[in-house]
């Protein structure tokens, strides 16, 4: 049987970015689990509803990219208790036009990374309200937030055993669905 075929997209824009590290960091430990491919947003224009329909390459190829895999990971910085408004604006280019999302259906597994103790928590509710309209199966558990990760992440890997421990069980309730 083939691996699963996971996206793994970044909601940080930051070259540094702890969520891109995690998100990297875990592909890189998935061995032979899954195909996990991590994916930023740095080429996303902001969302014009006059281009929905003919978008530019770099929505386009989101949009494909969403579509052809088995399962998605988000992970979202927290700004101002919300998800980053770029992985907004790349969820209302990828869910448009109205029931054509490219995600509708799929697994997600919801994360987070953030210096504050609260590991981006208050960011999730917001990402749960939006994939649940899109009728997706968000996994279930604990919330995956990687709390303090400027102490856990050196030279852009997460080094916490713990934490990737924790990672490693998150991904496998996602791939338990699959």
């Amino acid at each position: 049987m083939s691996k699963p075929e996971i996206l793994a997209i970044s909601g940080s824009l930051r070259a540094a970015s702890f969520n891109t590290s995690v998100l990297k960091t875990l592909a890189a430990q998935s061995g032979d689990k899954a195909n996990i491919t991590v994916r930023t947003l740095n080429d996303i224009p902001m969302f014009s509803q006059d281009l929905e329909s003919e978008p530019p390459a770099s929505v386009a190829d989101l949009r494909a990219a969403m579509k052809a895999a088995d399962g998605i990971i988000i992970s979202t910085p927290e700004y101002n208790h919300g998800p980053s408004g770029a992985l907004i604006n790349a969820l209302d280019w990828t869910s448009r036009p109205y029931g054509q999302s490219s995600y509708m259906g799929k697994q997600v597994l919801i994360m987070s990374a953030s210096p504050a103790s609260t590991g981006g928590a208050r960011a999730h509710a917001q990402l749960y309200q939006n994939f649940v309209a899109n009728a997706c199966h968000v996994i279930g558990g604990p919330q995956v937030c990687v709390a303090g990760a400027h102490e856990k992440i050196e030279n852009g890997q997460l080094t916490d055993t713990a934490t990737l421990d924790f990672l490693q069980q998150a991904l496998d309730r996602l791939l338990a669905t699959l």
